[in-house]
């Protein structure tokens, strides 16, 4: 299983780059400043380091279900699932992975997106949560998030 760690993969917004995931193959999991799962709500253009955002068109399973079979929708011209993919995703317990491949259309650029807060959001949780002490530090909020 392989990391998908980027915080461009959030769902954050622009900047733009045309990021594109063609060369995935295997079974992936989201971390870091990704988040811990696939986005489940349509992600927008320009969002996710992308053009073609893609997201979860369902609910995760449950750790019971095992391996189970989704959609994967891609933003495009149309709307929020004008592309879209089929894709396993397995409940691991603390976090999901998922088998991916390369997006619908071999043009880039298609780009599976993260459930992952931008810096900004993350920051403005961090000075809520401080100001009601609920944590002393951004490290740990950090590590509550991850």
């Amino acid at each position: 299983m392989q990391s998908l760690p980027q915080q461009r993969r959030a769902r954050q917004p622009p900047p733009i780059y045309q990021a594109c995931d063609d060369k995935l193959s295997g079974w992936y999991r989201f971390t870091r400043g990704a988040g811990n799962q696939m986005a489940e709500s349509c992600v927008i253009e320009g969002h996710c380091g992308t053009y073609r955002p893609g997201w979860l068109s369902g609910i995760h399973p449950s750790v019971v279900e095992g391996a189970v079979k989704r959609t994967v929708c891609f933003y495009g011209p149309s709307g929020c699932c004008h592309y879209s993919t089929e894709i396993s995703v397995r409940n691991c317990g603390g976090y999901y992975v998922y088998r991916l491949r390369k997006p619908p259309n071999m043009q880039c650029p298609f780009r599976y997106c993260g459930n992952g807060n931008s810096p900004k959001e993350v920051r403005a949780i961090f000075l809520f949560m401080q100001k009601h002490r609920l944590y002393e530090n951004i490290h740990d909020l950090q590590w509550k998030l991850s």
